[in-house]
């Protein structure tokens, strides 16, 4: 059996998950250990402490730091 992981706060410090990049590595490793093919990055979108071009732009960057 597959198992994906469709709801994951793997992205550092974008919200209350992984706070940090060393954290998210490790969170992906766990996945891949467990035979886990996919993992989705599902940070919560919070309207009153971010504007979206904001939220966008640190996602992006948050991304960036797991390449």
């Amino acid at each position: 059996m597959m198992v994906s992981d469709f709801h994951s706060h793997v992205l550092p410090r974008m919200d209350d998950g992984s706070r940090s990049v060393e954290e998210s590595l490790e969170m992906l490793r766990r996945a891949s250990r467990q035979n886990i093919p996919a993992v989705v990055a599902t940070p919560h979108f919070y309207a009153q402490q971010d504007g979206f071009d904001r939220f966008l732009a640190r996602r992006e960057t948050s991304v960036a730091q797991l390449n």
